[in-house]
């Protein structure tokens, strides 16, 4: 009697089709127009800070996570850690009505360097080259 080995080609089979699928068919939210919200990283002022991104449209993102969003009105609560050395996170929350083939990053300022009244805002955008392209915006 011959024995057929199938589990093996299985095994190489399905990753090779699963694979070749995501080569081939774009995934999850970049199947459309989208933009991206981040916390600002490149260059801030001295008077304000990085607004590390908590929640957009109330679904909670993971640290250092940057997921495509759907262009319109989206509601971000972002955080502000306290003074070095404390577990404190104060949230903020902002509107940002994100254009399709945008990148928005996001930053707080406050009115003077001994204030507290921090402010998110979005202090820069930049065009999605890849998104344009792929999409025509």
């Amino acid at each position: 009697m011959k024995r057929i080995a199938w589990h093996g080609a299985l095994v190489i089979a399905f990753p090779a089709a699963l694979v070749a699928a995501c080569a081939t068919a774009p995934g999850g939210d970049y199947a459309k127009p989208y933009a991206l919200l981040q916390t600002e990283s490149r260059r801030p002022m001295p008077e304000e800070l990085p607004a590390f991104i908590i929640k957009i449209d109330g679904r909670e993102i993971p640290t250092g996570h940057i997921d495509p969003v759907d262009p319109g009105m989206r509601e971000v609560d972002v955080a502000l850690t306290g003074p070095q050395g404390s577990n404190v996170l104060k949230t903020y929350r902002l509107q940002v009505d994100a254009k399709a083939c945008t990148r928005y990053y996001l930053s707080m300022k406050h009115s003077s360097p001994t204030a507290t009244d921090w402010t998110p805002f979005v202090s820069g955008t930049e065009r999605i080259g890849e998104c344009e392209k792929r999409f025509g915006k």
